[in-house]
């Protein structure tokens, strides 16, 4: 009867703690959640200023600042309907596409294209290296669509 009692008290115990364990989980995911959509948030709102403030002066300006006001457009429903981690990630990136576009814009009205963004870095050695090795161009076969019949 003394070992019934103590396994029930035990087992009630590490209910509580696997209880315990979740409720954590759960708060660090949602700390987690909290710091994505707010990071992209700050991506979006500085995104927001540059579509508002800047006026295309030229042909190709006008056309890399509709761009940017589309990717604007895009981000902010893909931060309204964020509810993960990686989606918020997706509306930061497309932020980020639009600033591309904005620094696109700046250099064709022969502006000063601003400060570099945060991936710049990481995309400009995409192509170059992996693993501290040197990737050689990709060879792709072109074939020739004149000399094949249906």
């Amino acid at each position: 009867m003394n070992i019934l009692i103590v396994l029930i008290v035990l087992s009630g115990v590490a209910f509580l703690c696997g209880l315990l364990y979740l409720r954590f989980q759960d708060i660090a995911r949602k700390r987690e959640l909290d710091d994505a959509l707010s990071d992209a948030r700050r991506w979006v709102e500085r995104l927001a200023g540059q579509v508002a403030h800047l006026l295309g002066t030229n042909a190709p300006a006008k056309q890399a600042l509709a761009a940017a006001s589309e990717r604007f457009t895009l981000a902010c429903s893909r931060l309204d309907l964020a509810k993960t981690v990686e989606q918020a990630g997706l509306a930061k990136q497309t932020a980020l596409e639009g600033f591309h576009h904005i620094r696109a814009a700046r250099v064709a009205m022969g502006l000063n294209p601003g400060p570099p963004l945060p991936e710049e870095a990481e995309r400009s050695r995409a192509g170059g290296e992996v693993a501290g090795r040197a990737v050689p161009p990709a060879q792709v076969p072109i074939q020739s669509l004149q000399n094949e019949s249906p």
